[in-house]
């Protein structure tokens, strides 16, 4: 069985566009993506950005923001 990784980050309406824009964008031309699935931690995301991440192949797990998302996420990838 091959081996598969996970790379893990969070987001929120502010910061949708530049993950979608400039993070998610760089990271796709730079990893192999047989190898590779992309996790996003949803504190907020429009409509809008939540379908042009579907439409990447990228996993989206839906989040309650009840604090601040910089400690939320830790949390929240372990339940992951």
């Amino acid at each position: 069985m091959e081996k598969k990784f996970v790379i893990i980050t969070s987001s929120d309406l502010k910061f949708g566009d530049f993950l979608i824009n400039h993070w998610l964008k760089s990271l796709l031309n730079n990893i192999d993506c047989k190898l590779v699935d992309i996790v996003i931690l949803d504190y907020g995301l429009s409509e809008k950005q939540y379908r042009i991440l579907l439409s990447k192949n990228v996993k989206i797990v839906k989040c309650i923001r009840d604090g601040c998302v910089n400690n939320l996420r830790y949390r929240d990838m372990l339940i992951f």
